[in-house]
């Protein structure tokens, strides 16, 4: 099985994984958003709501919000925890459903919210141990890299180029392991497995995922600044804006790891995308 108009399983290219995603995000757009609000909009609920009840302080600050409390309470500690945390759920929770609705979508068939969400709550152990011990490794490898260079760099007047070299490096392990969420999520990957598997099918192709993740920090970089140059004439254009990319920034990237996994997968596997769809029924 194919897909219709080629003569064999899609190759995996730089071109075809933007091309892709961006397919993707167009026929599923107001899907895509309504997954984003579902989840969004009791989290944010639940976080000005706990912040009012606690009597804090709650400033609007373009991009977020500002909590300041009037006292170091053992409740308030608890609610700034429990916020975080629910935070950092709700936003795997999104990327979960929405890698799957991208999945969904390039196996043709109609991408369900509620079936989306379903399958994202039931990957959402295992996609948060796994990005929590990315994030542990991360931070360990940070933390002695910096200690055992940042002294010799300092001297040397080198630290930008530290700073540089830390990004360029962190960008090449992510395109190891991108595609670690769509093994969770389509082949019910364990908590370590998933990341073997990502880098099992990102081989020979890292350069271009590097160079996609490259694109996209630059792309991160640019908009903050339009933002702030468009604060001065319009604070709520700017707010707008902020507000826009980020729900964009969340369905992007989502639709991107599940396109190049489809692509990767298929492209080295000659699995169709019927066959990888076969995980949700």
């Amino acid at each position: 099985m194919s897909i219709a108009g080629s003569s064999g399983p899609p190759r995996f290219t730089v071109g075809g994984v933007i091309a892709t995603t961006f397919s993707v995000l167009f026929r599923n757009l107001v899907r895509f958003v309504a997954i984003i609000l579902i989840v969004g909009v009791p989290v944010i609920g639940f976080f000005i709501g706990g912040a009012m009840l606690l009597s804090g302080e709650l400033t609007s600050t373009g991009a977020g919000f500002d909590v300041r409390f009037s006292g170091a309470s053992g409740f308030e500690t608890l609610f700034v925890i429990a916020s975080m945390l629910l935070m950092v759920l709700g936003y795997l929770l999104v990327l979960n459903a929405l890698v799957h609705g991208t999945l969904e979508s390039l196996s043709g068939r109609t991408a369900s919210i509620a079936g989306s969400l379903s399958a994202g709550l039931s990957a959402l152990p295992r996609t948060f141990f796994a990005s929590l011990l990315v994030i542990i490794v991360g931070v360990l490898i940070g933390f002695m890299v910096m200690m055992f260079m940042g002294l010799l760099l300092s001297v040397l007047m080198l630290s930008a180029l530290l700073s540089l070299g830390l990004s360029l490096v962190a960008l090449m392990v992510l395109a190891r392991i991108l595609v670690f969420v769509p093994a969770i999520v389509a082949e019910r990957a364990g908590v370590l497995e998933c990341f073997g598997r990502s880098q099992e099918l990102t081989r020979e192709h890292r350069w271009g995922l590097f160079g996609i993740m490259l694109l996209l920090t630059a792309v991160n970089w640019v908009i903050p600044f339009a933002s702030a140059a468009l604060a001065a004439i319009s604070p709520e254009a700017s707010n707008a804006l902020d507000i826009a990319f980020a729900v964009f920034s969340m369905a992007f990237v989502a639709a991107l790891m599940g396109a190049a996994f489809h692509l990767l997968r298929s492209g080295k596997e000659g699995a169709p995308v019927g066959e990888i769809a076969k995980v949700f029924d």
